[in-house]
């Protein structure tokens, strides 16, 4: 019920783009057109940036969306050329992944104490630890 929900509202905004760029889109297969493609990225742009920032997670989600609903689409059209531009899309669309979905890069800053003997327990404080230390910040 959701990726429904999420797939109606990628392809509002998609259609917003189509009539920007004066082309037409009748169904939720268009967004699985080669030609489309920027339209494509520009509705998910639209659709996961707001106020506080990109919605990560919408993101990804929306990648692994688009390419569930290329594999049913190409399903029902298996018969004719429609199911080779579909393979197309997917192609380009998997090409493209890092300017789809986002890089999550999680950068953790632990304070620790770097001792003669070692890494100390990132509890406690200099005085408690043996031999010379230094406290600060190493990124992980």
């Amino acid at each position: 019920m959701a990726d429904m929900r999420r797939l109606a509202h990628l392809f509002k905004y998609f259609k917003q783009q189509c009539e920007k760029a004066q082309k037409l889109a009748t169904s939720s297969a268009d967004l699985l057109v080669r030609s489309n493609f920027e339209e494509t990225k520009e509705a998910i742009q639209m659709y996961t940036n707001s106020d506080q920032g990109v919605k990560a997670g919408l993101k990804t989600q929306l990648y692994y969306l688009i390419k569930r609903f290329a594999k049913i689409i190409k399903g029902t059209h298996l018969d004719n050329d429609r199911a080779a531009e579909i393979d197309n899309f997917v192609q380009v669309l998997e090409l493209h992944k890092s300017l789809v979905t986002p890089l999550i890069v999680i950068k953790f800053l632990l304070p620790i104490h770097i001792t003669t003997t070692g890494i100390a327990s990132r509890r406690g404080s200099v005085e408690e630890m043996h031999g010379q230390s230094y406290v600060g910040n190493v990124s992980r």
